[in-house]
């Protein structure tokens, strides 16, 4: 975890307060996103009663029940929590922000071969979904990508968000000594991909690269928020 957290950049602070200010809320919040990462659900659960999930490797998902079990082996992620606290006003509330965002989730084990990515669970659509880094990863080019946003867009209720955070004009990123695939596009393409699959984009903002470069190639982190229109 700290070398991928060395390896990528998160969203900026002005996006975060974006969203803060935004209309971006409801229900049910989905994360898609890569590994046992949780610092994207971090920003925005205040504003969902319920939280999903969805993880594809095993490892994943027992790093995750770690940290919601509050083990001793457990990533820390004090310092995202106590960011947000701050960015919500409140930083003496970091602790009770982490026991309730914990007592919201619940992780679903996936598989992203099946068009159905929870079958056989049939889960209803979300208010919300959050992705990091998993598209990056999972796609081996155009096509594939677009069936894999397909799947993950169906998750979105008509009029809710799509929330995706990724890597552009990468090819690679290091965990350890493990060199970890990216599928490389540039910041059109991804708009473009939201489009034909009936998304409108409210926001878009790229932060470049600030990684080292025997860590990954890629040359900016995209943020983008899009609504489902149909």
């Amino acid at each position: 975890m700290t070398e991928l957290r060395s390896a990528f950049s998160l969203p900026s602070a002005t996006a975060t307060r974006r969203l803060l200010d935004g209309d971006i809320k409801g229900d049910l919040l989905i994360d898609i996103s890569l590994g046992p990462m949780v610092h994207q659900v971090f920003q925005i659960d205040v504003f969902f009663r319920d939280i999903l999930l969805f993880r594809f490797m095993e490892r994943g998902i027992i790093e995750l029940q770690k940290w919601r079990n509050a083990q001793d082996d457990a990533f820390d992620w004090t310092h995202i929590s106590s960011t947000m606290a701050e960015l919500l006003g409140d930083s003496k509330q970091w602790e009770l922000k982490d026991v309730l965002l914990k007592s919201k989730i619940k992780v679903v084990k996936c598989d992203i071969e099946k068009e159905n990515l929870t079958d056989p669970l049939q889960l209803p659509q979300a208010d919300c979904v959050t992705s990091v880094l998993m598209l990056d990863n999972i796609s081996t080019d155009e096509d594939n990508y677009m069936s894999n946003l397909g799947k993950f867009g169906k998750f979105v209720k008509p009029g809710g968000h799509l929330l995706l955070v990724g890597a552009l004009e990468g090819t690679y990123y290091m965990v350890g000594n493990q060199r970890m695939h990216l599928f490389k596009y540039d910041e059109n393409f991804v708009k473009d991909a939201l489009a034909k699959e009936g998304f409108t984009v409210t926001q878009c903002e790229v932060l470049p690269s600030k990684a080292g470069a025997d860590l990954t190639d890629y040359k900016g982190i995209v943020f983008v928020a899009a609504r489902k229109d149909k």
